[in-house]
Parts: structure tokens; sequence; C-alpha cells
């Protein structure tokens, strides 16, 4: 079975505890997710979506542009709009993403866990099999929330070292079908930026468990107002929803 990349063995890990990550003090929380299979595989979970957007009277899904264009990918079945998916979206048996809040003496900010997506080794401190990645679950552009968003797992046009595929992780916000790139957080055909945080997995810890990480003002921002409501449990989320075309 696939395992987290192990830490450090230390004594008594507490909920918490610090690192330092690119030259900035980073504060780890505990998340309640203990195992892979304790997440969403964003593979299987992009495969499930396909198979029910070919269902649509909008036909099959085909990309027709990739993330080295510099242009949102479009795709021929032009006629599924971005209501149309969010629809589907929502009748998913489960969001793409877990949740998790940090503690109110980090802010409280609502996150996203994105699991299995994109090619593999993007984030090696979890992982060289596959990747998680974790986004703030506010829209940047208008704080839509981001729980009930559409995954996707683009392949660029150019090749990695020694001529392998390289596909990203990336999500379309329902409000306004903003664009983003889970890795990084850059905003794909607009100039916003969605907030990532490390990862980290100890399974030496009691119990083991998968930590993100923030860095901490002296003086912890308020969360943004965001209701998740156990988005990942019963698929209910509250949140706007908005009209796009």
């Amino acid at each position: 079975p696939v395992a987290f990349a192990t830490m450090q063995a230390e004594e008594g890990w507490p909920k918490s505890y610090q690192e330092v990550v690119d030259g900035r003090p980073i504060t780890f929380y505990r998340t309640p997710y203990t195992s892979p299979g304790m997440l969403v595989s964003g593979r299987k979970w992009v495969a499930e979506l396909d198979r029910q957007l070919k269902a649509h009277p909008g036909g099959a899904r085909q990309l027709m542009a990739s993330l080295s264009d510099g242009h949102c990918p479009a795709y021929s079945n032009a006629h599924v709009t971005g209501r149309a998916r969010n629809q589907v979206v929502e009748k998913m048996a489960s969001p793409a993403a877990r949740t998790f809040r940090f503690p109110p003496e980090a802010g409280g900010k609502a996150v996203l866990i994105f699991f299995d997506i994109g090619h593999a080794g993007q984030t090696p401190h979890v992982s060289e099999k596959f990747n998680v990645f974790a986004v703030a679950a506010a829209c940047p552009h208008m704080g839509f929330d981001l729980s009930k968003c559409e995954l996707r797992d683009l392949e660029d046009i150019v090749p990695g070292p020694g001529g392998a595929p390289v596909s990203r992780g990336v999500i379309r916000c329902p409000g306004h079908n903003w664009m983003f790139d889970l890795l990084t957080g850059d905003g794909i055909g607009n100039y916003s930026k969605l907030d990532t945080f490390p990862v980290r997995f100890n399974q030496h810890a009691q119990p083991p468990a998968l930590y993100v990480g923030i860095e901490q003002s002296p003086a912890a921002a308020a969360p943004q107002d965001i209701d998740m409501q156990d988005a990942d449990d019963d698929h209910q989320a509250k949140r706007h929803r908005p009209e796009v075309p």
C-alpha cells in the first residue's frame, strides 16, 4: 500500500510544531487525516466527473488547449456551460477535497486538501509517489467558497525532464470560473493568486497525522466567513450559488 513519507521521529509530538520553510518560520497543525485512504483521490474524482460529463447532453469533454498557452482551457463541448458543470459537480458523491480549519490562534482560516492529482513528485515532503496540496477555501477574486470547485488534471504541452509528461492539478471556482494551479496558487487566465500551504506527514506522532502549515503573524488575521459545515462528510456545504454562463 502507498504510504506517506516519514518525518523524523520526535518524542511527545504536540498538536502543532514549528519548522523553517524557505527561511520562514511555519507552524504546522495536525489535521484529522491519518492515511491516504482518508483523502479523496483526485484522479478517480476527475475520471468520475469525465464519465458524468460525457453522459451530459453536452457530450464528450475534450481538452482543446493547455496550460502552456497561457489561457483558460477550452473544451469542444462549449455548450456544457460553467453552470451546467457546477450542477454535475453538485451531484458528485463527494467534493474533490477534504476540509481543514486552522485553530483560532492561527487565524481560523479554512483550507482544502487535494490528494493524488498532477504528476508525482510535486510535494516530496509528503510522498514521491503522489501529491498532497493544501490551498485556501476562499477564492481570492470575490471570496466564493471553493469546496464545490471543479478539479482538473491538465497535461502541459511542454514535457518535463527526459520527455516525461507534466500534468498539474487545477481547480475552477464555481463563482466566476476563475482557475488556479494547486501547486503554485497562480491564477490561470487571471492575475489573482490562491493562498497555498505546506504539508507534512508524521507517522511517528500519536496519533499519526497529516499536518498543514501556516506562517503566523504576531496577531493572527480574522478568518474569512466561509461556512464549510463538514463539506466533505455530508456534501452539503453552504455557499453562494452564482449565476454563471
